[in-house]
């Protein structure tokens, strides 16, 4: 038998006509499990009818990832042979009496492969894929350079997937299949289109991280067969080359340059085989996703041609000559074969030529004569000074830059005593990109700054100290950055911290991080008062201020703030003089970002002249004297005092606003060594599953910390009511906690005036904040809507079968309810307890939707809910910011919100019937809502500030 295994997550709109092609089977010995994977789309409904047929075995899963579902998938099968299909998926008729019958005759292979077909959204014919004619054996190559690897075109024997290795790791489906290749897993093809597929949409910047590690993991495996550790090169040569084919696809050329330029390092070829190939595969991309390169328009990209331009610099003195150096043939036979293939029906690189063997040499100096000669991106300045024990590393290190291509690197020695020349001397015949200039005397470590400025030809300026290591991508990141902001001037990271000299920053000895507190991951910028901290002694306030110069050692700026700014002045203020400069920046305007991840390695030294040097303090002080006014000036900004790293990395539901927003509103108040702040209590003390929480060996916080409530008291008891205040605060946990509790926030003043009846510590309350969307309610939409409906909303503390019973005579009834088990069973449960017979007919299903569905939805329909208890509630305040007539019950929490004379509240379900179908008092009701003046209060700025000013935080 076959376990046919459909892992599915929110795939509503192929699934059916999946499963319809398995039904269609001619060999039918088989059973269907199909997987949800958490979705929130119309899957649910879709499969209702096969699964009250009994026709697939379904199971929903919160969402865990397609690895983790696939190998649940194994362990519920029965058959001996499995096969996963996507729902994008489209089966031929034969598919499973191909695959059985080739595997039958193959008795010692575990596994059998087909062909298929890729379609586009459209059902169009994209490509037809017969891997066969690329790799005829399949063997780890097959799986390793092949990018377009199908799973649904393999069946397995069962007891290969029954393995520990099974699925392990993110990069699917390698994580599958090359496990199963190193443990001797045979495979053949069936020499048989099988299906068809439609074309996934990939996450680029994803699909390069997990392709990068997953590759770095497996070669690096010590017991890797030699036949499989030889491919390394190749497989991340190929990676890099499919990486850039993707962002091709996107137009982002800086990102496809990179990846090729990356690739470099894993190849052998003469530069211009380099070209070529890449143009082969290029090529074969885009026909596999049925396009056809145009090899003019690449030609014509400026990030194209910067590369091409660098990729045809001789790097070393023998290669004088790129043509007379290299086998030709490999050119003319690659060329031949992209014209072939009609790539650019007028032209190839432009000249309307051929490639040969007699023309080669045209082509190049072509190619010299076309690309313009760019200045670099960015000029990377260095003072060479007592630096023999570091400046080989130091060169080593900068030129792995990832777009070391696009800098210049200016090398200044200002008469060192070392003898740093000699390995100069062979980077300078490697990089034509590399400035040397030696100076008769030393006029200062600034004033060699100053004059490498000067000399720098790049928009940006890095300076990069000898002793100092940068990762890979420091550049790329400070300079994507810098691209992107153009209202930002200076952009620094933060730095790992090492005293041991000469490490990498692959393997180094770091023993902390600096400058992490200002990592917000926004836009929030820095100015004066960042660059100056309070004095302690003894963890006690001196009263004084002190250097906080967060830019440091490895700081990334435009050129042209030294227009407006002038240069570092080494001489009025020594070894602070970059402090000095980047503060004369910031109070004439300049803004400074840091970003979020450390980029670069320090070497702390006690003996550096920086540490030693005895008018260190004055100078300091002379700084403060004249900036520290700017920043009292200037620090409108409140205080940072709360560490926000656990409450913004929490799951808080599916909601179009909900505590996510409100959450993110306080990030510019994250200190990583701030109080702890708690997002959700009743995660913490019931159902959270982080380490530390409930439901994973349960710790009580001990280091004072504050927190938000949510839940209000008056839970019913079936109704998950071990997330109710009293029952937590019964628990052991919460009292130990108490201990260290410098106050609570809740949502309401009503809970809050329990919260206070009930607990000692301070307690605040503040309004739910929620986005304002462009949408908005309004009575001709809503008059105009043939199908309007009054609609339930939200299952948490709801009546929740109360739209079944609510006896409208006008409208129609629909509920959004997703069918997610855990809410369903609140539904049964409540049926149950009630003895309720809901008419499931009488009222519409609709699945959870999109924000901007779910805008237009509230836009054009009214909204009810009967609650058993609230604190603040979502759908109140959207419905209130949309100017949406929701029809609810009078609550104290409720009021508070929309007022105690809204007109549309309700004591009973007749009266809510009456009222859902009368227009006037739906009109009434929108134009008491387009008033309301609460909506000013329910921003995110506003719920920043109240936070800011409650008593709890002003007594952190």
């Amino acid at each position: 038998m076959i376990s046919v295994i459909i892992p599915t997550h929110n795939y509503g709109h192929y699934i059916q006509q999946t499963i319809e092609s398995v039904f269609n089977q001619t060999y039918n010995n088989y059973e269907l499990i199909v997987i949800d994977d958490g979705s929130t789309d119309n899957t649910r409904e879709i499969l209702d009818k096969y699964i009250s047929g009994q026709q697939i075995e379904y199971v929903y899963r919160n969402n865990q990832g397609q690895s983790v579902v696939l190998k649940y998938g194994v362990q519920l099968a029965r058959g001996e042979l499995i096969i996963f299909i996507t729902p994008r998926d489209l089966l031929f008729v034969t598919l499973f009496e191909d695959l059985v019958a080739c595997l039958a005759h193959h008795t010692s292979k575990g596994m059998v492969v087909s062909g298929y077909f890729r379609l586009n959204c459209s059902g169009k014919i994209l490509a037809a894929v017969e891997p066969w004619n690329q790799f005829p054996q399949i063997n780890f190559a097959t799986w390793l350079c092949q990018k377009q690897v199908n799973l649904s075109t393999i069946m397995f024997r069962r007891e290969w997937l029954e393995k520990e290795d099974a699925f392990t790791g993110d990069c699917f489906p390698l994580n599958l299949l090359l496990p199963l290749a190193k443990r001797g897993c045979e495979a053949v093809w069936s020499y048989r289109i099988g299906l068809s597929c439609h074309k996934q949409n990939i996450d680029i910047l994803q699909e390069g991280k997990v392709l990068e590690t997953f590759s770095n993991q497996f070669f690096n495996q010590v017991d890797l067969p030699p036949e499989v550790a030889c491919w390394g090169s190749e497989v991340r040569y190929q990676n890099l080359i499919w990486l850039s084919w993707l962002n091709y696809q996107q137009g982002h050329w800086q990102t496809m340059t990179n990846y090729l330029y990356n690739s470099l390092k894993y190849t052998s070829l003469l530069p211009t085989e380099i070209i070529a190939d890449w143009l082969d595969k290029l090529s074969n991309y885009a026909t596999l996703d049925g396009e056809k390169l145009n090899v003019y328009t690449l030609n014509q990209i400026p990030e194209w041609q910067t590369l091409i331009k660098y990729v045809l610099m001789p790097k070393k003195p023998q290669i004088v000559n790129l043509i007379q150096a290299y086998n030709k043939s490999n050119l003319v036979q690659a060329g031949q074969k992209l014209l072939e293939k009609n790539i650019d029906e007028q032209n190839f690189w432009a000249t309307g030529e051929k490639i040969t063997a007699e023309n080669s040499q045209a082509l190049q100096n072509y190619l010299a004569e076309q690309l313009p000669r760019k200045n670099p991106k960015v000029s990377i300045i260095t003072s060479v000074f007592a630096g023999d024990k570091y400046i080989e590393e130091f060169l080593n290190n900068i030129t792995e830059q990832t777009i070391f291509y696009q800098c210049e690197l200016i090398l200044i020695n200002p008469n060192s005593p070392g003898n740093e020349e000699p390995i100069i001397r062979e980077y300078l015949e490697q990089y034509p990109n590399i400035i040397y200039q030696k100076l008769e005397s030393d006029p200062g470590l600034y004033a060699v700054w100053n004059l490498a400025i000067k000399m720098a030809r790049g928009e940006y300026i890095t300076n990069a100290n000898l002793d100092d290591r940068h990762s890979p991508q420091h550049l790329e990141k400070h300079l994507e950055f810098l691209e992107q902001n153009p209202d930002y001037d200076v952009v620094s990271a933060p730095i790992l911290v090492t005293k041991k000299s000469n490490e990498t920053w692959h393997k180094n000895t770091a023993y902390t991080v600096w400058y992490t507190e200002f990592r917000q991951g926004g836009n929030e910028y820095l100015g004066v008062q960042e660059f100056f901290q309070s004095e302690y002694e003894n963890a006690i306030k001196t009263g004084r201020v002190k250097s906080y110069n967060f830019t440091h050692c490895l700081p990334v700026w435009r050129k042209k703030i030294h227009e407006k700014n002038g240069y570092f002045d080494e001489e009025s203020y020594g070894t602070s003089a970059d402090w000095e400069f980047w503060l004369r920046c910031a109070v004439n305007g300049s803004k400074f970002q840091l970003l979020k991840a450390p980029l670069g390695l320090y070497l702390e030294d006690q003996l550096s002249h920086n540490r030693t040097y005895k008018n260190k303090q004055e100078f300091e002080q002379k700084i403060i004297e004249k900036y520290l006014g700017y920043a009292l000036k200037n620090n409108e900004q409140p205080a940072r005092k709360v560490d926000l790293s656990g409450a913004l990395k929490g799951n808080y539901g599916k909601h179009r606003s909900g505590w996510d927003f409100a959450l993110e509103s306080l990030k510019p108040l994250h200190n990583e060594i701030g109080i702890w702040l708690d997002g959700f209590i009743e995660k913490k003390f019931v159902w959270g599953k982080d380490p530390g929480d409930r439901q994973n060996n349960p710790q009580p916080y001990q280091k004072p910390w504050i927190g938000f409530l949510h839940v209000p008291p008056n839970v019913p008891r079936w109704f998950q009511s071990e997330q109710s205040p009293l029952t937590i605060f019964a628990t052991k946990m919460w009292q130990e906690s108490m201990e260290s509790c410098l106050g609570l926030f809740c949502l309401s003043a009503s809970n809050k005036s329990w919260l206070e009846e009930h607990l000692t510590v301070p307690i605040s309350n503040l309004l739910h904040p929620t986005e304002i969307p462009e949408i908005k309610f309004s009575l001709d939409n809503f008059l105009g809507n043939p199908n309007r409906k009054i609609v339930q909303v939200g299952w948490w503390l709801r009546k929740l079968n109360s739209i079944y019973y609510l006896p409208t005579k006008k409208m129609k009834k629909a509920v959004l309810r997703t069918g997610e088990p855990h809410i369903e069973e609140m539904f049964m449960a409540e049926r149950k307890i009630m003895n309720l017979t809901p008419d499931e007919s009488s009222v519409e299903n609709i699945a959870f939707l999109p924000n901007d569905q779910y805008d237009k939805f509230l836009a054009n329909n009214i909204v009810f809910v009967e609650l058993y208890d609230t604190s603040a509630n979502n759908i109140i305040i959207e419905c209130l910011v949309r100017n949406t007539p929701i029809l609810v019950n009078p609550l104290p929490a409720v009021k508070e919100y929309l007022g105690e004379d809204y007109p549309f509240y309700f004591q009973s379900l007749e009266e809510a019937g009456k009222k859902a179908d009368d227009l006037s008092l739906i009109e009434e009701t929108y134009h008491y809502l387009k008033s309301h003046p609460l909506k000013e209060k329910l921003t995110g700025e506003y719920f920043l500030q109240s936070f800011v000013d409650s008593e709890i935080y002003q007594k952190l």
